[in-house]
């Protein structure tokens, strides 16, 4: 049964609403009734409801003044009761983001088609969540690392993910976490593959564990996880960020007996906004060595960060590595072209960027390399020299040693 709450100033018209349909024939049970938005706003912290219906004229709280608090912390259906005056505040209540309105005086077939519809949509959301955290997992995992990495370049890519709990207008907003094994080049010269491997499989339960349904975990690299988070309404500030960020190394320490260190992006509002928070977090992992706190945990927005002339050539050697990684590319070349003197620009770059420009560069072709194995059918050679390299043996060596795999088990497994 999905449980409905009611909120009208007239007592009569609850008495019609309750008695206007049999509700559980249709697979609904009426569990709550309130007098106004206040006391509809109480009921629906004690409770969990599946649809409200609510008046929009009442004393007190107003319908549009409890849709929008309740908006704040829930996506739950929501139909609204309008008279034929109050088109203008049925227009507003659209906006808000409720499902549907219906015409008072409300008539049993109207009521019964608004019900039958949004119980269809209700199922079909419940389905969509199961597959999406149940019963794709290597898809969604791939779908995400890609989202967060900016590869999901048009809108109607993200309606792969159908996003539980997410409508058009909401403003549920996103973050991303970076989790890096810090002692993992140490373990790999006492422990065995297996070992290692059941190491990084504790961390990762750890992670999914703290984040539940709010994060979506992905495999940066061999020694870096990646989440993007969509907190609550009461971890929407930097304090719980850091709190949440803090919680998660304990946690790992204890349970999973392993150090790790944690980088938090910034929160945006849009999914397509997403690799910013991603590229923030990763900055800050990158340059780790150079920050100093009492615990490895940083957010982004509080990492002191000067936007002087050296950060921004750094950047601009970045954003030049991003457009051009597949071609002939050499520090050198880029520091004649800004001016720079190519020995002092690659200092920069590893003191900001926090590794070489070469092993960035490799990265950086190796990480499109991966993208290309899981989402083409291109043959390895192809996409060894697409992404920048001349010789295939070089690429496969490489490869192998960045992820563990040669680059045919990699595409097999993904």
């Amino acid at each position: 049964m999905l449980d409905v709450l009611i909120v009208d100033d007239e007592p009569a018209a609850l008495r019609a609403m309750r008695g206007l349909i049999p509700w559980e024939q249709y697979g609904f049970r009426i569990r709550g009734e309130a007098a106004n938005g206040e006391e509809a706003l109480e009921r629906f912290k004690q409770f969990k409801f599946e649809l409200i219906i609510s008046d929009i004229r009442m004393p007190r709280m107003d319908g549009l003044q409890l849709i929008a608090s309740i908006r704040e912390q829930s996506q739950v259906p929501i139909f609204v009761l309008s008279g034929y005056g109050e088109f203008e505040y049925a227009r507003r209540a659209m906006q808000l983001g409720v499902k549907d309105y219906l015409l008072k005086p409300v008539s049993a077939d109207e009521l019964r088609e608004k019900l039958l519809a949004v119980k269809s949509f209700i199922e079909q959301e419940a389905m969509e969540r199961t597959k999406w955290h149940r019963g794709m997992p290597l898809v969604r995992e791939q779908l995400v690392r890609r989202w967060a990495r900016g590869l999901l370049v048009d809108s109607p890519a993200f309606q792969e993910f159908k996003l539980p709990g997410r409508s058009a207008g909401s403003e549920t907003p996103f973050c991303v976490f970076i989790v890096e094994l810090t002692e993992l080049q140490r373990l790999k010269e006492v422990q065995s593959r297996t070992e290692i491997q059941l190491r990084r499989f504790a961390v990762r339960n750890v992670v999914e564990e703290l984040f539940g349904s709010e994060g979506m975990l992905f495999e940066e690299s061999l020694e870096r996880f990646g989440v993007i988070y969509m907190p609550s309404s009461e971890m929407r500030d930097t304090e719980a960020l850091f709190n949440k960020a803090t919680e998660l190394h304990n946690q790992v320490m204890q349970f999973a007996k392993a150090d790790i260190a944690v980088s938090v992006g910034p929160l945006v509002l849009s999914p397509e906004d997403v690799p910013d928070s991603y590229e923030a977090a990763l900055e800050v992992m990158n340059k780790k060595e150079l920050l100093r706190s009492e615990k490895p945990v940083w957010l982004a927005e509080r990492v002191n960060q000067r936007k002087d002339s050296h950060y921004l050539l750094v950047e601009e050697v970045k954003q030049i590595v991003k457009e051009r990684y597949a071609t002939n590319l050499e520090l050198k070349h880029i520091a004649g072209e800004l001016f720079a003197n190519p020995n002092q620009l690659g200092q920069l770059f590893r003191a900001y960027a926090g590794v070489s420009f070469k092993d960035y560069l490799l990265r950086k072709r190796l990480e499109a390399a991966k993208d290309l194995l899981i989402f083409t059918d291109k043959k390895v050679y192809e996409i060894a020299e697409e992404v920048g390299f001349k010789e295939i043996d070089w690429f496969y060596k490489k490869f192998k040693l960045h992820t563990g795999k040669s680059a045919n088990e990699f595409r097999t497994k993904s």
